[in-house]
């Protein structure tokens, strides 16, 4: 990827913008890859709610927002399309080693734990 080859060094690469796109793009792929059978989208309206990718099947959905900083907050706008969309569940998916709960309906974890949880 060129981004590495501009890079100097770790923290040049963490603060790139570049970096959190192509995160978001290789998660987008591997979880869609994943859940071949639900409808993937993604939420994003005027008002500034947003989620990063929505799966829905039958009249199950679930959230999903995708960080590439293991201490990024979320904002206003997550929890706006929560509300909006009435998700069952939610989970933002960072590179982290321990997931945990931010609200019992929320739940921050790598992606490979994500994906070995939702095992077809």
């Amino acid at each position: 990827m060129p981004l590495y080859l501009s890079s100097e060094n770790k923290n040049d690469l963490l603060g790139n913008l570049i970096l959190g796109n192509s995160w978001e793009t290789f998660v987008v792929e591997q979880i869609i890859t994943h859940f071949p059978d639900w409808n993937p989208t993604f939420y994003r309206i005027a008002t500034g709610a947003e989620m990063d990718l929505v799966l829905s099947r039958g009249n199950k959905r679930i959230g999903i927002e995708i960080k590439a900083s293991s201490t990024s907050k979320v904002t206003k706008g997550f929890w706006n399309a929560i509300e909006d969309l009435k998700l069952e569940k939610t989970w933002l998916i960072a590179p982290i080693h321990e997931s945990y709960f931010i609200r019992e309906d929320v739940k921050v974890s790598s992606l490979d734990e994500f994906l070995r949880d939702h095992q077809n």
